[in-house]
Order: structure tokens, then sequence, then C-alpha cells
């Protein structure tokens, strides 16, 4: 379990030194590092998550522990708070959703979820659909035995504008 701390830890920085370099243009960038939990930890921020008011949100962690009915929600109300040009940057369970484990995955991994927490789903694309564009992303494994555990997606997204979701 020390590793994957380690881990979680040492990315964490990674993302936060990139978004501190990133929001030195204006705007307020909020951050949650853990689980968002429906709506909670945004509404908490009361006026300061309001329409455009954000620079960016930095989510460790936090995404891929939402139901299937509430990470859409969230999503929204990330896109909604985000100003032109704001920022999503996330470190995340990516979703288990190739070969044996994908598999797996798919069969098991609703079953075994008790926090909202789905191995199957590509937090990636359940991103895009929430009208982000993804303007880059790494892949890498978590050091856990549990290979359902081990995928793990680093990446910033952008709100797509209405010509860019109509071309892609």
């Amino acid at each position: 379990m020390r590793d994957v701390q380690r881990a979680v830890m040492a990315r964490r920085g990674e993302a936060l030194e990139a978004a501190a370099v990133d929001a030195l243009r204006p705007g307020l960038v909020l951050g949650h590092l853990g689980p968002l939990g429906a709506l909670g930890a945004l509404e908490d921020e009361g006026d300061r998550t309001s329409p455009g008011s954000l620079g960016g949100v930095i989510s460790v962690g936090g995404l891929s522990r939402l139901s299937n009915d509430e990470l859409p929600t969230v999503l929204a109300r990330v896109r909604t708070s985000l100003a032109p040009g704001g920022r999503l940057w996330f470190v995340d369970h990516g979703g288990c959703t190739h070969g044996l484990w994908g598999f797996a995955a798919s069969r098991i991994g609703h079953q075994t979820s008790t926090d909202g927490f789905h191995p199957e789903r590509s937090l990636p694309e359940c991103i895009r659909r929430a009208g982000f564009i993804i303007t880059d992303i790494e892949r890498f494994a978590m050091p856990t035995r549990n290979p359902l555990l081990r995928p793990w997606v680093q990446g910033v997204a952008v709100v797509a504008s209405r010509t860019n979701r109509a071309s892609s």
C-alpha cells in the first residue's frame, strides 16, 4: 500500500506543479485532492464555482470514485465553472478497459464497487463526453498487486467550444 501512496503523491506533485505554472495567468485554480463526492466539494466552494469563475480545477483521485450518475453531473459543473481557456487537470484511475483484465473489470467491477468506483469505466472517455478536449494525457501503471487498480491516467483537458465539438 505504501508504494501506491508514494506513486499517487509523486503524480499529485507533478499535477500541482503543471497547474501552478499554467495558473500564472488570471483565474482562480481550485484543487480537490481526494474524493469529490457528488457535488458536495464543489458546492462547498459557493460563489467561487459560479459559471466562468475558475481558471482551473485540479482533481487527484476524485473522479473515479463517483457513481455513473454522479460523474457526468460533476464534470458538467466543472465545465460550467471554468472560464474560457480554463483547464481540468486530473490524476486518477483511468479505467481497466482492454485485454483480459478489461474483460474481468467489465464482468465483476460493478459488483465489487462499494463507493462508486467502476474499474471498467474509461475516465478519459467520460471527460470527452462531458464536453472537454483532452490536450495532454499520460497513462501509467500504479504499483499494486490488484491488476484492476493498475491503469491510471494523468492529463489536462479544456472545455470544447461549440465549433470544436462539431468537428470532432
